[in-house]
């Protein structure tokens, strides 16, 4: 199966599926419109912060807005650095009406 369609799956299944029940953080990000990355140890608790941004999210825009991609996700590998270009295709071949709305990208 080629890349794209992965993300395909992977979008979809995102969507279709409701956020894990979550311990909420007292940790806040900058409202910036820039890229923030969040790193630390594994089992550290970042995706699982992540889900709760989106879960704030989901206040102010409706989910398939939204694009969620682990890329721990076994289904990608290997995966290439241009691979990446295929995640906003893939993404707007499933939502073209969002083509000139605000989309935001976690992971």
């Amino acid at each position: 199966m080629e890349q794209k369609e992965i993300f395909k799956l992977i979008i979809t299944a995102f969507h279709k599926k409701d956020l894990p029940n979550f311990k909420p953080r007292d940790f806040e990000t900058p409202e910036i419109n820039k890229v923030i990355s969040i790193t630390g140890s594994r089992r550290s608790g970042k995706t699982y912060f992540f889900y709760q941004k989106i879960s704030e999210l989901l206040n102010k825009t409706t989910k398939d807005r939204i694009i969620y991609i682990n890329l721990a996700d076994e289904r990608l590998y290997p995966l290439k650095l241009h691979d990446l270009q295929y995640i906003l295709e893939a993404y707007f071949e499933l939502y073209p009406k969002n083509k000139n709305k605000k989309v935001r990208f976690a992971h």
